[in-house]
């Protein structure tokens, strides 16, 4: 019998070598796909439930193991939570439009002044008092319509749970 040579070993060796890593990666994967104890094969479907509002679950009507069907209820929140929130941006869009209706008289304001001064004095003041007053007030219409533009979004969203 002759004598393997080197390069002959190192395939066969690494062919044994990748044989074993190959069943073992190939046992784990089994596994972890379909586990198993000794009294049978355990297999589970597992689907993470989210509400649209959040808030103390007031009640839990299900059990461990339990089938449940389309439309049955799974647990209940305590309402006063996002009814809460619901008045908070109710109020958030009171006062959001009160402070644009006071900012867009203030504007008007402003402008029926400029309206009145006769055009020699307005040359001669150059405005400073309108533009003075009107550049203060229009950021602050634009800030206020940009808070008005937000709350409805932010009314809707505390809404979802109260339909």
């Amino acid at each position: 019998m002759t004598p393997l040579s080197t390069p002959t070993k190192i395939l066969i060796t690494g062919t044994v070598i990748l044989a074993i890593v190959g069943t073992i990666v190939w046992n784990y994967w089994v596994y972890m796909v379909n586990p198993w104890t000794r009294n049978g094969q355990v297999m589970a479907q597992v689907i993470q439930i989210t509400p649209r509002v959040t808030g103390t679950i007031i009640d839990l009507p299900i059990v461990d193991n339990q089938f449940v069907k389309k439309g049955d209820l799974l647990f209940q929140i305590d309402s006063r939570t996002y009814e809460s929130t619901l008045a908070g941006a109710r109020g958030m869009l009171a006062e959001t439009e009160d402070e644009i209706e006071a900012l867009s008289a203030q504007v008007d304001a402003t402008a029926a002044t400029a309206k009145r001064r006769s055009p020699r004095r307005r040359r001669r003041c150059s405005n400073a008092l309108t533009k003075r007053t009107m550049g203060a007030s229009f950021p602050h219409l634009r800030f206020a319509a940009t808070l008005g533009g937000m709350a409805p979004v932010s009314l809707d969203s505390s809404m979802i749970g109260t339909l």
